[in-house]
């Protein structure tokens, strides 16, 4: 059976691949920590910390009412493909991650070095560093926005709906959180992606060979 490299619409995200998953996993690492902080008010001290950045909000936990009605009581886990296994997650379903995650991937480079024939990809900030900032965002966007008296509402229902739910705004925001987010530090820093060095890059060859 011959692949055709070229034709594969996944080529390029399986090489970079595994940092995407890890990713998922910090993210749910994140959010146990948030969960698992001794009393509502560490959330607002300096005493919460996810590695080596310290969380603090500007409320009580239980003061968050979609904290606390919707992600306060999930389980936890062990981690799948984390660098930190000793870590726990927390179980969030897949369609509350898919929010979490998905503007993440504003954060991703791709370049082409036409004289080597490759490609680079990786990610333009730290992930780990641009986790702390848009679990902090996130949680208190989700808090000011979405309205819960609407009764039981799916994941995907509360963050992406067009329909009179009223927070068909919700998931773009979320986006566009991280998309000025990775373009004010690009700025900040004069990063020219061309050049630049990025976060756990990898390099691979042209998809235009055909391999047997």
């Amino acid at each position: 059976m011959t692949y055709y490299r070229h034709l594969d619409p996944l080529y390029h995200e399986t090489h970079f691949a595994d940092e995407i998953l890890k990713v998922q996993d910090y993210v749910k690492q994140y959010l146990f920590v948030l969960k698992d902080a001794d009393t509502h008010i560490s959330w607002t001290n300096d005493t919460l910390t996810w590695r080596e950045y310290t969380i603090k909000f500007g409320k009580k936990r239980n003061e968050y009412e979609f904290w606390m009605q919707k992600v306060q009581d999930l389980k936890d886990d062990e981690p799948i493909f984390s660098d930190y296994p000793e870590e726990r997650c927390l179980r969030i379903s897949k369609f509350f991650m898919y929010n979490f995650t998905a503007p993440l991937r504003m954060n991703i480079h791709r370049r082409y070095d036409a004289e080597k024939q490759e490609w680079t990809m990786g990610w333009v900030m730290d992930p780990e560093e641009l986790i702390d900032w848009a679990m902090k965002k996130f949680i208190h966007h989700y808090d000011q926005t979405i309205k819960l008296n609407q009764g039981k509402v799916q994941w995907m229902e509360i963050l992406k709906s067009n329909t009179n739910y009223g927070y068909q705004s919700v998931f773009g925001q979320l986006n566009e959180f991280i998309y000025n987010k990775v373009e004010h530090y690009i700025n900040q820093n004069n990063i020219d992606l061309d050049t630049y060095e990025m976060f756990n890059q990898v390099t691979y060859p042209d998809p235009t060979e055909i391999t047997h």
